[in-house]
């Protein structure tokens, strides 16, 4: 927790998220995909510090995701994901016992923890493949 500027704090946050998923995937040649899925659940956030203890959060879980895959065999491919995270928990400066976010500009009112996520994927499925691929 250093980003505290010349508050030093010792601590920590864990984050649980507890979901389902629903997707839709389509070919899109004979060795790519592309999936678009949509989770929806809940987090949990614990924010830990030395000096203040535990603060605990629960708020909705959302996250959207665009992945592209190229398949290495029938039963496996490789991908790029890409997606937006929105957590309904807001991140507020009594969960560290501070009267004010560090480099806070006047103005901002607090909001939900969000952000754009960027990722390398693997998509794996355990079924047996009737006949061998042919682009080998």
């Amino acid at each position: 927790m250093r980003s505290f500027g010349g508050t030093p704090r010792t601590g920590g946050v864990q984050r649980w998220s507890y979901f389902g998923k629903l997707q839709w995937e389509v070919r899109t040649g004979e060795i790519s995909f592309i999936e678009l899925a949509m989770r929806v659940g809940q987090s949990q956030y614990a924010f830990r510090t030395d000096s203040c203890g535990l603060h605990r959060a629960n708020g909705l879980y959302l996250n959207p995701t665009f992945s592209m895959y190229l398949m290495a065999t029938k039963n496996l491919a490789f991908g790029l994901t890409l997606g937006y995270e929105y957590d309904n928990v807001l991140l507020k400066p009594e969960q560290f016992c501070l009267e004010a976010l560090p480099n806070e500009r006047i103005g901002v009112t607090e909001g939900p923890i969000q952000y754009f996520m960027i990722g390398l994927s693997v998509s794996a499925r355990f079924r047996k493949g009737e006949e061998p691929m042919d682009y080998y």
